[in-house]
């Protein structure tokens, strides 16, 4: 396929994947970069105690006590990243287009999934409804490459006050297990500080 006809089939395809394809290139293959800096930005949001609290974005979690260095970039809340594995953690926050165009049927699972698309040799592990900050979510597992890179991945997605909050895990295969529970550590400590819950 040549570089016309790649760009003529993006550009044809339906505004939700598009969407969505946006959404991925600024989380999943952005933060697979990640893995190669060597510094980011102190987190901005404030820290209390153990706990980090997000105004700009409403919402509060605990920061977990091990090898993941708490960091952020501007697009980003929270990247937690395990300098000595790889894996990373990380809260992304967007704007709920198509609930502000009253296109509520686009479930949470496709949202899910759209985050992925361009995941090579996908194998979806899990997918079910789940709840994130007491708000109705979607948590999905799969494995797939990213630029030739083996990963596994654990995301929950929900939709709250107008926005699309994502909790993402990303590592090599063999950190997974060990990195899930640090992710499992923020999943349960979550909560949304504002809004509407819709």
């Amino acid at each position: 396929m040549n570089g016309f006809e790649r760009k003529r089939i993006l550009t044809g395809r339906e505004p939700l994947v598009r969407y969505l394809h946006k959404i991925f290139c600024s989380t999943i293959v952005f933060l697979t970069l990640i893995i190669a800096l060597s510094a980011c930005g102190i987190v901005s949001s404030r820290v209390v105690g153990a706990t980090l609290v997000s105004k700009e974005y409403g919402f509060r979690l605990d920061l977990p006590d091990n090898d993941f260095e708490a960091k952020h970039t501007r697009d980003i809340p929270l990247i937690l990243f395990n300098p000595k594995t790889g894996a990373t953690v990380t809260v992304t926050v967007s704007e709920d287009r198509y609930w502000l165009e009253k296109r509520k049927e686009i479930g949470l699972r496709h949202v899910a999934n759209g985050l992925f698309l361009y995941v090579k040799e996908k194998k979806y592990l899990k997918s079910h409804a789940a709840t994130l900050g007491g708000v109705d979510a979607w948590h999905l597992e799969l494995s797939g490459k990213v630029s030739d890179v083996p990963l596994v991945f654990s995301v929950y997605v929900v939709r709250h006050d107008k926005k699309i909050y994502d909790l993402t895990l990303f590592a090599p295969p063999g950190a997974f297990e060990k990195s899930y529970e640090t992710f499992n550590e923020v999943v349960l400590s979550f909560k949304f500080t504002g809004g509407s819950g819709k």
